[in-house]
């Protein structure tokens, strides 16, 4: 159902900016920002509830593990019912577990409505990259998930800033209303996404051999593991799992180093990111994957070697600068990727795939990180970083470099 509705939408002008990109990149900016609102909001509400340090890495457990279980289903229903359907139980799911935080006060309580934020995260993160592919071109498609990259990023610039302010203004039980409204907000936004209606009538009138195809295309969706999608994923755990290192542990690096003011590394890289989306997307459907890959994941490893001597902020700033650069560019390639090479019947269980593997590389390099630093200090969590993203390179090289050059440009 889905394929021929797909190939007819992309048989319109080749027009970037249309009007259901532009709705989804508001809702991905409106969820995302409530996201990292909850990210700020939770791990200290943990501890006023009786929890601690433990407590909140298990809280990140939790959502991770949760998200990772669900995305084979979110990706079979996202080929099979239909994008808006998974993105609307997503977003229902995450607004409900966050406006039930309002009245929590047990640290068990608040694990069970993590584990249903992850089911929201699963659902709309799979919805949305999916729908990423449908409604952008296909010569425009590295713009295209450039830009809708910039819309998270934005959020993880704003959404701990606003919850922290609001924590400080109206308390923990408003902030949750607030972050909950946001939510439905998006939900409404998101309503609008009604492209999948377009070739209704027609759909219908799908003859036999196509009913035949589209039930053996249903039967494949089982294996929700995309096989096109595998090389590209290898290569993404060998980077997102030191990523973790990034976003899990610079608050406690900081506190070991007596570095101040380590929120400054988040809004330059932040920064840097944002510049490096807009034009990213133009030079990879420019110049191709490669001459833009091989220098940012240089530019990555450089984040982690300056920081393994970063024992001041100026240091730690010019680390945050290569990190903006080199994830910046890295991480919309891998979207990228993962799109051009699946087969348009399989792009939700592509996605399911990929993101399923970012959380997995996420928590375990969380996990190994932490137990690391715990022995060795953090600048041995860096030395590991540096040789992983090498490894990455290596591995790039072996099973995925190949690959992309039988593909067509």
């Amino acid at each position: 159902m889905n394929q021929e509705m797909v190939v007819n939408f992309q048989r319109e002008p080749q027009k970037l900016w249309n009007g259901h990109y532009s709705i989804l990149l508001l809702v991905s900016l409106l969820v995302s920002t409530a996201n990292f609102m909850l990210m700020a909001l939770l791990p200290l509400h943990m501890i006023i509830l009786g929890g601690n340090y433990l407590s909140a890495g298990l809280l990140t457990m939790v959502y991770t593990l949760s998200a990772l279980v669900f995305r084979p289903m979110f990706g079979k229903l996202v080929d099979t019912k239909g994008r808006r359907l998974v993105l609307m139980i997503g977003l229902v799911a995450f607004s409900l577990a966050t406006v039930l935080l309002v009245i929590t006060e047990n640290l068990q309580v608040v694990y069970i409505l993590r584990f249903f934020h992850g089911i929201g995260l699963s659902g709309f993160t799979t919805a949305m990259g999916t729908i990423l592919s449908d409604v952008v071109p296909k010569s425009r498609l590295a713009e295209g998930v450039g830009y809708f990259g910039i819309s998270g990023t934005l959020a993880s610039a704003i959404g701990p800033v606003v919850a922290l302010f609001f924590i400080n203004q109206v308390g923990y039980e408003l902030s949750y209303i607030i972050t909950f409204s946001i939510i439905i907000i998006s939900l409404l936004v998101g309503l609008q996404l009604n492209y999948e209606k377009k070739r209704k009538h027609e759909l219908e009138q799908t003859s036999e051999s196509d009913h035949e195809n589209e039930a053996a295309s249903k039967a494949k969706i089982f294996s929700f593991i995309e096989k096109s999608s595998l090389r590209t994923c290898l290569v993404v755990f060998f980077v997102i799992f030191p990523v973790a290192a990034i976003f899990s542990f610079m608050p406690l690096f900081a506190l070991e180093r007596n570095i101040d003011n380590i929120g400054l590394f988040f809004t330059t890289y932040s920064l840097t990111m944002i510049g490096v989306r807009v034009l990213g997307g133009k030079l990879v459907d420019r110049y191709g994957h490669f001459y833009v890959y091989m220098p940012s994941i240089i530019i990555l490893l450089l984040t982690f070697f300056t920081l393994i001597f970063a024992w001041n902020l100026p240091l730690v700033l010019l680390a945050g600068v290569f990190f903006g650069i080199g994830f910046g560019f890295v991480q919309p390639i891998f979207n990228t990727l993962i799109l051009q090479l699946s087969p348009s019947d399989r792009i939700g269980a592509a996605n399911a795939t990929y993101y399923a593997t970012m959380d997995i590389a996420f928590g375990l390099g969380a996990f190994a990180w932490g137990a690391l630093s715990d022995t060795f200090g953090f600048g041995s969590v860096f030395i590991g970083s540096t040789v992983m993203i090498g490894l990455s390179i290596i591995v790039y090289f072996s099973v995925l470099h190949t690959k992309l050059n039988h593909q067509p440009s």
